[in-house]
């Protein structure tokens, strides 16, 4: 049975898995390789080239194309003027705008005419493809989207922080050209992977297929140190909605929690803090962790997680990351969206700031439901929400159209190839 060829495509090298979208990169990239030979294709720069080094043995090619290209330095140096009259004229929003390298686009057609798969990670990389999806002949094209961008801009500028009109009333307009452009190509793909049924039935569309993302769920739950009163708040800190969370939860929820219980300390952990966030450390009520190799420590300090998300797409990492730990969920509804997880069985949510903190300080009081909503997350993640399913799964997506792959023996062994042996394994 011959191995397939899987062009993976991806705005920057999937390693080190250290954020969400990366993290589902990197898995998923994984689970292609048990089945093909994987070529993958990405922006880069010198540094992001020596830490994508433990990828080598996951990919048979890696093209790293240089995100100094002369299109990059052409717009950095042009005048004023003419840049803005080129962002804000035609069809393509401003974020695939700036992703766009005609060397990539080169290399990927290059690579395409012996492809059997071209596996797409995110809307912005698209603009890479559009010659591509015309073609008559093409290899099967798969489009992931991880986060609806257009949802997640519709929130930004009606939920986030309020600028300049000129501003808003731009960003509105680029808005109407990602929505645009997003069902565009999104009909354009053989299959687009979306992570939770909400977003499927939004598009609307047979080709869009559900692949939730994961986490890896350990056979035993990790070990616990917390001192029943600590608060866990772990994600990406320069992706804009995480740091309007933690403002949010540090200015509105914290105190109303501390009034209860006035020695209630926050973690805060993640890569890429603004210096507002970095200068909320005071090493004792509120420590602020920025870019840490691991946050098994950190989970097990933590009483319970929070995940006061106000906007934002997608499914969080990083509530199924605390079901995995064990640790106990309150979330807001935008954060916790997509998920099956039902209020008050296997999480705690609320919206309002005096809810949310009410929320934690129950939990924070009762040992008995910390441990009976721990073991309901846990069991969860366990059995929806496992990245070696979660893999198989996505394989199995494109597996029928694959040479020497059509009927549903040769899908099952595909399947079981890509589920692979990887039990215990962390990243």
């Amino acid at each position: 049975m011959p191995r397939p060829l899987i062009v993976y495509v991806t705005p920057r090298p999937p390693y080190p898995p250290t954020s969400g979208a990366v993290i589902r990169q990197f898995q998923l990239l994984r689970a292609y390789n048990r089945v093909g030979r994987v070529h993958l294709v990405t922006l880069g720069s010198d540094d992001d080239r020596s830490a994508a080094r433990p990828l080598e043995g996951h990919c048979e090619g890696i093209h790293i194309i240089s995100t100094q290209t002369a299109a990059a330095e052409a717009i950095r140096h042009a005048h004023r003027v003419r840049r803005i009259a080129g962002w804000v004229r035609g069809y393509r929003p401003g974020a695939v705008k700036w992703s766009y390298s005609a060397e990539l686009e080169r290399v990927l057609e290059d690579l395409a005419g012996d492809a059997d798969v071209v596996h797409v990670a995110r809307l912005a990389m698209t603009c890479h493809t559009e010659r591509l999806v015309r073609r008559r002949r093409k290899p099967r094209m798969v489009l992931d989207l991880d986060d609806v961008e257009s949802s997640a801009k519709f929130r930004e500028l009606r939920y986030g922080p309020r600028e300049q009109l000129a501003h808003r009333l731009f960003g509105y307009y680029d808005l109407a050209r990602l929505w645009a452009y997003e069902a565009t190509m999104v009909r354009r793909f053989d299959r687009v992977f979306v992570c939770s049924e909400r977003d499927r039935r939004r598009f609307g569309l047979s080709n869009v297929v559900v692949v939730p993302n994961g986490a890896h769920v350990p056979p035993v739950p990790p070990e616990r140190r917390t001192d029943g009163l600590t608060l866990l708040f772990c994600g990406q800190l320069s992706y804009g909605p995480n740091a309007d969370a933690v403002r949010f939860l540090v200015t509105s929820v914290f105190p109303e929690i501390r009034q209860a219980l006035p020695d209630t300390r926050l973690l805060i952990v993640g890569r890429g803090p603004a210096p507002d966030i970095m200068a909320l450390h005071d090493g004792k009520s509120i420590v602020v962790a920025n870019d840490v190799p691991s946050v098994t420590d950190y989970y097990a300090a933590a009483t319970i997680a929070v995940v006061p998300l106000r906007f934002g797409g997608g499914t969080r990492l990083k509530i199924l990351e605390a079901w995995a730990h064990g640790v106990p969920v309150v979330s807001t509804t935008v954060g916790c969206e997509g998920l099956d997880g039902l209020d008050g069985q296997h999480l705690m949510v609320a919206d309002r700031s005096r809810d949310f903190a009410s929320r934690c300080v129950a939990l924070l009081r009762s040992p008995e439901l910390r441990d009976r909503i721990a073991r309901e997350g846990r069991r969860l993640v366990a059995e929806r929400y496992r990245w070696e399913d979660i893999g198989t799964r996505a394989v199995a997506e494109v597996a029928l159209s694959l040479p020497g792959y059509a009927d549903a023996d040769q899908v099952d062994h595909v399947q079981s190839t890509a589920a692979g042996s990887n039990d215990g394994e962390r990243h």
